[in-house]
Formats: C-alpha cells, structure tokens, sequence
C-alpha cells in the first residue's frame, strides 16, 4: 500500500507539471534571449538600419550598382552573371533584414515572460534531480510508474488470469506429452525389434537389446518419457541398462546397429567407430564391413580396426604409426595408395607380405568393395 502511495504521489506531480517533450532544450534557447531582451532589441534595430532602413543602407546601395551592371550589360553581355549574382546577394540580404525584423518583435521586454521562464526551469530541474536529468527522462519514469500502479491495483486480476493460463497450458503440456510418450512407446519397441535383427548380423545373435520407455513423475523438457537402452550379452544374464555392462566392443556394434536403423533420421555428420572388431572375425567381422560400408551413405564413418576384412571395405585406408624423435613420441597418419593398402590389409591378414597374403588381399578388397 504505501508503495502504491509513493507512485502515485510520484506520478500526480510528473502529470501536473504539465511537461512537453524537447521543452527544457526549448527553454534554455528561450531564457537568453529573455534575460538579454533589451540589448538584442538594439543590436537588431543597428543591424536592421544598417542593412534596409538607414540612409545609404546596403541593401540601397546594392540597388544602385544593379542599376549600373544592367546598363554595363546593354553594352558588354558578358556582364550578365555579375548581375544575375548580386541580385540573388541582394534578395538574401533583404531576407536576413526580415528575419531581424521579425526577431526584433520577439525580443521586446516582456518581465512577466521572463520571470515564467525561470519558474517553468526551476520546476523542471527540480523534476529532474528526482526523476531523471531530461524532460524525455522524466516522462519516461512517468510512463514506468503508470505501469507499477496498474499491476500493484490490478495484481488480483492479474494473478488469477495467469493461474488461468498457466492451468489452461498444463492442459495442452499434458495432452502433447501423453500423445508423445504413446508415440514413443510404438516406436521404442519397433526400434528394439529392428536393432535386434541388425545385432544378428554383428556376431550377437544371442544378446537381447530392448529400448525401455519409463514414465516421469513430472513433465520435463522432453516430454514424460525417458529412454532407457536395455542389455542382455549372453543367454541366462538378466537384463540390464546397455550402459552399464555392455563391454567396448559390444557398444561399438549396438551403436552401429542403431545408427544403421536409424540412418535416413540421424542428422549427425560424422560417426567414429573404435576397436568395433573387439571380439569378433570371419563372417561376423565381414559383416560389419557391409554394414559401415552401407552407413557411410549417410554418414561420414572413421573406424579404427585391425581386422583386414573391414579395413578393406572403406573407401580410403589411413595407416597410424609411431615415431619417436629426441625422447618424444610422435603418431603419422598417412593415406595409402593402392599398392600400399594391398601391402597393409597383406599384414593385417598375417604377419609377412608375401605373394599369398597379398593375392588374398587382392580378393578381399575386391570382394568388399
């Protein structure tokens, strides 16, 4: 309550004083001329006689010499611009003779105007060391304090149209998050399903992947829902979240598996795979192979392996090495040229290059490209 009394008290004295926007800036151009009437008037009218009253006044005198040019111009034409320019000179300086003239009226002593002026900026600085160094200032604070009496007078209208709102918008959160959490529930188990059939193919034929969707108490950012990824390795182990048991390996592949699934929808660039062969070779590692090979039409994949059949079904082979160099350890990575990648998958299939390993090689490559 009493702060409502200081507004109002605040915004009753800005209203009744009545101010004008640029009227301070107005004011302190007016009060010299006030302040200094009697001086100005007499300057003006010196001025004023000089240029159009006086006897000889310039503006006479310039009459005369227009006189003697256009006569001049009769005889020699080229004279025409001199008396085209001094007769523009003479109309601007009958003009500032006017201007005076009006001025001169403006200046006249006028003790009653004076002592206004000086009471209206004494107000006006006295509203200004309280509210603000301007008159746009001051006006503004106005406008802000209008602002805090209508929400302080009106707060119990406006507290109970916001429960309003804020109930009404629940409503709408609460149907969009039970409609999303449906639509995640049919989508989490046709995931679970499709990932599954992928792991087949992975060498985890046996392990059990299911996408658990748990209900919140509260509504979050995302919805009522949290996805959970549910793991199974072997036949017997109970199941429990991916994130918890699942070894290297067995992530890199349910990660390949997923991203495979869901390659049309991931807007992910690139995707690094690492150690994916961890545990596996034969049929299951050329299986991989295909399937990053697959991926990388949506993705760009980077995979560190060591097995030759998924080395061999990249687009581009890198070989990583170590140097050392004066105590300290450097890593080369070099893209190899066609020979070089058959020597390299040659090593990976064993631990010589020979004529063998590098026609299997051949082979491999063929088969996997």
């Amino acid at each position: 309550m009493q702060r409502i009394d200081l507004y109002q008290f605040q915004a009753d004295e800005i209203t009744k004083a009545k101010l004008q926007p640029g009227e301070d800036e107005a004011l302190a151009a007016r009060l010299p001329e006030l302040k200094n009437a009697e001086k100005l008037r007499a300057l003006g009218q010196g001025a004023y006689g000089t240029l159009y009253e006086d006897e000889g006044a310039v503006i006479e005198r310039l009459g005369q010499v227009e006189r003697i040019l256009l006569s001049l111009q009769s005889m020699a034409p080229s004279v025409e611009p001199l008396t085209r320019q001094l007769k523009e000179a003479r109309a601007q300086l009958e003009e500032v003779a006017h201007t005076l003239q009006n001025s001169m009226e403006r200046w006249g002593t006028d003790p009653q105007a004076l002592e206004d002026a000086i009471t209206r900026q004494d107000l006006l600085s006295r509203l200004g060391k309280k509210y603000g160094g301007s008159v746009a200032t001051i006006l503004a604070h106005a406008d802000y304090l209008r602002q805090q009496l209508d929400g302080l007078e009106n707060a119990e209208t406006y507290r109970n149209d916001l429960e309003k709102r804020v109930s009404e918008a629940r409503k709408v959160l609460d149907k969009a998050a039970r409609t999303l959490s449906e639509k995640r529930q049919a989508a989490a188990k046709k995931l679970g399903q499709a990932v599954q059939k992928e792991l087949k193919d992975l060498g985890l034929a046996q392990a059990i992947f299911r996408c658990q969707v748990e209900t919140l108490v509260d509504v979050s950012p995302t919805g009522i829902d949290r996805a959970v990824f549910e793991w199974a390795p072997n036949p017997g182990e109970g199941i429990q979240p991916l994130k918890a048991i699942a070894s290297g390996g067995e992530m890199s592949r349910v990660m390949l598996a997923l991203k495979t699934v869901l390659a049309h929808a991931d807007a992910v660039p690139t995707l690094v795979f690492d150690e994916i062969d961890a545990g596996i070779g034969g049929l299951t590692a050329q299986a991989v192979g295909k399937k990053l090979r697959g991926l990388s039409r949506h993705h760009q994949i980077l995979c560190v392996s060591h097995l030759p059949q998924i080395a061999s079904s990249a687009h581009a082979h890198f070989s990583v090495s170590k140097r050392v160099v004066k105590s300290r350890t450097f890593a080369d990575v070099t893209r190899l040229e066609p020979t070089e990648r058959l020597d390299e998958l040659a090593r990976l299939l064993g631990s010589q290059v020979t004529p063998t390993s590098v026609q299997h090689a051949k082979e491999l490559l063929a088969q996997n490209q």
